[in-house]
């Protein structure tokens, strides 16, 4: 099974789980099903009980520039 590579993070706002489906305009077990499936990368933590995704990277999945499949 191929891993996705962690976004580089240039300094941008993260996305919580909740918003970054709704962004991506899928449901929260979805974007948890494609994250542990290694079809989108985890979530990095950004504190002792936060994870997201940086915006930046968000954004090149929907604009089809980020590979989302194994």
């Amino acid at each position: 099974m191929s891993q996705t590579k962690p976004p580089v993070v240039t300094g941008n706002r993260f996305i919580r789980r909740k918003e970054a489906a709704k962004k991506l305009g899928i449901g929260i077990a979805t974007l948890d099903r494609w994250a542990s499936d290694g079809r989108i990368c985890k979530p990095l933590h950004i504190g002792p009980r936060a994870s997201g995704w940086p915006e930046s990277y968000l954004d090149s999945l929907i604009a089809g520039t980020t590979d989302t499949h194994k």
